[in-house]
């Protein structure tokens, strides 16, 4: 019986997302992963300690963040990052992204 609910909530939450949805019992919060067929990411225990509804927005949330291409900021800033290790202002303006 908890394997069809899940399943069925599972159809549910892809259906107000155009991307996969995966669960995995070791990640700590749901997550956006992929640069070319994104995935969203829910940890196992999402599953029984979030409603319906909760589920949702956080589906929700996750796709806003692949619809402003926030994947695609986030690599440019890593890859900077990777270039200019060794600047004190670079440690700076990334604590600054990273609030942002």
């Amino acid at each position: 019986l908890a394997e069809c609910a899940t399943s069925s909530l599972m159809t549910t939450l892809t259906q107000v997302s155009s991307m996969a949805i995966k669960v995995h019992p070791n990640v700590p919060s749901a997550m956006l992963l992929g640069l070319r067929k994104p995935v969203i990411v829910l940890p196992q225990g999402y599953l029984s300690q979030c409603s319906a509804s909760e589920l949702m927005l956080i589906v929700k949330h996750e796709h806003v963040h692949y619809q402003n291409q926030d994947l695609y900021a986030f690599s440019l800033q890593q890859l900077v990052g990777c270039l200019c290790w060794w600047s004190p202002a670079w440690r700076v303006i990334d604590k600054q992204l990273e609030r942002w």
